[in-house]
């Protein structure tokens, strides 16, 4: 039986598993699929019942995709024509949206200049830079699931591309459907996705 998905995640799964080709086609990259590495949603916290707790100050949210190719370590944010920050052609992320790209661009840039074996080293180092581009965040203390994942994410994405890209993934669901002609400084890419049937749902998995 296959697995059907509705909506923005669903179409953002299905351009990671069944996409990619053409994904890196559309973004110059000649890397093969089968040597990057792909994290669907990854959270780095995304809200808490503390606002003005130093745990909350390290949470800047959840991506909708992290691609690492041998060329670069793509940074993706997912629409699609439901999403609300759409109007006509033109689509602006909201601020904690650009705010979660300038913090782990922050974060991976300083893990490459000095990798480090202690995440209490490392989060001193990153601390005020962090502080400086983010206007207050903060590093997540050691032994945090928060640094426990970032951490894992930032190693996992050590050996890939040199180069940070912001990348707005646009799904549309009919090839005629128009895409976004500007995101800010956000390279845009397309995935079609053709929906079963005249419905809203999309193959997943068969």
């Amino acid at each position: 039986m296959p697995l059907l998905g509705y909506g923005e995640d669903a179409l953002t799964l299905h351009a990671l598993t069944t996409g990619l080709p053409e994904l890196f086609r559309q973004l110059g990259d000649s890397t093969d699929p089968r040597d990057s590495v792909r994290f669907f949603r990854p959270s780095f916290g995304r809200r808490s019942s503390r606002p003005g707790a130093e745990s909350a100050r390290s949470l800047f949210g959840e991506f909708d995709g992290v691609i690492g190719s041998t060329k670069a370590v793509y940074l993706v944010e997912a629409k699609w024509a439901g999403s609300g920050e759409l109007r006509g052609r033109q689509l602006k992320l909201r601020p904690e949206q650009q705010r979660r790209h300038v913090a782990f661009r922050t974060y991976l840039e300083g893990w490459r200049r000095t990798p480090s074996d202690s995440w209490e080293a490392f989060a001193a180092r990153i601390k005020p830079v962090l502080a400086e581009r983010t206007d207050g965040l903060v590093p997540p203390s050691a032994e945090t699931t928060l640094a426990r994942n970032l951490e894992y994410v930032l190693r996992r994405l050590a050996s890939s591309g040199s180069d940070i890209i912001d990348v707005l993934l646009f799904s549309r669901m009919s090839a005629a459907q128009a895409v976004p002609e500007r995101c800010g400084d956000f390279c845009i890419v397309t995935h079609l996705s053709e929906p079963e049937e005249g419905s809203g749902f999309i193959r997943l998995l068969d």
